[in-house]
């Protein structure tokens, strides 16, 4: 990650942040919003405020393991009035008729997830396209659809703009003008030019594509204009990444055998294109306005919250997977404790640290470390997790000694909670009968 000055020359961003297994949902007032999930999709919403070098997550609460049950999404933004960073995350079904939305709202000021009520939401039918966002006059803004069926009997996605206040935390759908929605590529990538709305896309004319960009001005809920900022034609298809400070786009240029992007920007005025000298692979690219801030000034560094929100749906998870019925588990007895802990090693991962996790059953302690697991008894020896369920789980859980109860007291700090699907998956390949309590 780095900071591109306005002749492109790229300077390296100081960040005690790992990169590997972010996502870019949006940006706010100089901060920036990420989702991380490198076991569980969207499964810890971060905000960095780079120019204080500070970072703050909040976990996202899950209700199903399985990702085909719900298509779900994150939304970031600041409230207008106090600049408080705020995440919503989206589900609902694949299938409209099987169940509603449902969106939680979590406020960096609150520290808490908050159910929105069904009358905040938009129609039950409506779906949104999660590849863009952007926030422009303290709403939210993406592409969304619904499907519709024509006269013949035929299916058809009728396109239209939802927005999010985030004042009010109400959506609300914006239609499109006939005019503008002609000649719109469908479905749209969302963005913003300061405080414009910015709409763009590829329209495949057979032999070539035409890429267009589209500004709007939102005024009282409805679209009150808009016009075409550039139409490019164009061999190969164009993604809109930002604006250099005269307006004109900078765009992830597909190479034509498909492999890698190119960044490069395009003179409005002389219609044509400048190689910047960035590759990267497709769909990689991020660029946001930087901005001084002081927001996330009152919260640690590298805090996460929401714990508690994420904890109420491992139960869930756990039957699911019909971990209780083939342990003959009683899922009333069943829990498991938790604490943060401090002053543990940093080991990698998102905020520095994988996690450390220190489980005792009955009379044995085993702590286990990123990826290796130590065996604390007669001395400290490193084990892959392989070895973990060959050799230690079955000795632990000798299946001759029925034991009544076990007891979890599972330490971690930050991001170390994926590490519990580790042990949740060697302990489901060993055979045994077993009440867990806490």
């Amino acid at each position: 990650m780095c900071f591109l000055d306005q002749n492109f020359s790229r300077t390296n961003v100081p960040s005690n942040l790992s990169y590997s297994d972010l996502k870019p949902v949006g940006y706010s007032h100089g901060v920036l919003g990420f989702s991380y999930g490198p076991i569980v999709s969207d499964f810890l919403a971060v905000v960095w405020n780079p120019s204080i070098r500070r970072s703050v997550g909040a976990y996202v609460p899950y209700a199903t393991q399985s990702q085909e049950f719900e298509k779900r999404l994150l939304a970031f933004g600041e409230r207008p009035d106090n600049l408080d960073p705020i995440f919503l995350k989206i589900s609902y079904p694949f299938n409209p008729e099987q169940h509603e939305w449902s969106v939680l709202l979590f406020t960096f000021s609150s520290r808490e997830w908050n159910t929105l009520k069904t009358e905040f939401l938009p129609r039950q039918s409506i779906r949104l396209k999660k590849a863009s966002q952007c926030v422009v006059g303290g709403h939210i803004f993406w592409c969304g659809y619904e499907k519709l069926y024509a006269n013949d009997g035929g299916i058809y996605k009728n396109y239209m703009m939802v927005s999010f206040d985030l004042v009010t935390h109400r959506f609300q759908e914006l239609y499109i003008p006939d005019q503008l929605l002609v000649n719109l590529p469908l479905p749209f990538l969302v963005s913003n030019l300061r405080d414009k709305i910015v709409l763009s896309g590829n329209i495949n004319m057979g032999d070539h594509y035409v890429f267009w960009i589209w500004l709007l001005t939102i005024a009282g809920g409805t679209i009150a204009s808009f016009q075409c900022l550039v139409n490019i034609p164009t061999p190969c298809q164009l993604k809109l990444i930002g604006f250099n400070p005269n307006n004109d786009p900078i765009l992830e240029i597909q190479n034509p055998e498909g492999l890698a992007t190119t960044l490069g920007l395009y003179n409005i005025a002389s219609r044509t294109f400048h190689n910047l000298g960035i590759e990267g692979d497709g769909d990689s690219f991020f660029i946001a306005p930087y901005c001084e801030s002081i927001i996330l000034q009152t919260h640690d560094d590298r805090m996460a919250y929401g714990l508690r929100d994420l904890l109420a749906g491992l139960p869930i998870v756990l039957d699911q997977a019909k971990v209780f019925d083939k342990k003959r588990i009683n899922p009333a007895n069943y829990a498991i404790t938790f604490k943060n802990a401090r002053n543990i090693p940093s080991q990698g991962g998102l905020f520095g640290d994988c996690g450390v996790w220190a489980m005792t059953i009955g009379f044995w302690n085993i702590t286990c470390l990123g990826n290796h697991t130590q065996r604390v008894i007669t001395g400290i020896t490193d084990l892959s997790l392989i070895q973990f369920k060959k050799h230690i789980l079955p000795e632990l859980l000798n299946v001759s000694v029925c034991m009544r109860s076990i007891s979890h007291t599972i330490a971690f700090n930050s991001t170390g909670m994926s590490c519990i699907f580790c042990i949740l998956d060697a302990l489901n390949e060993v055979s045994y009968e077993v009440d867990m309590v806490s």
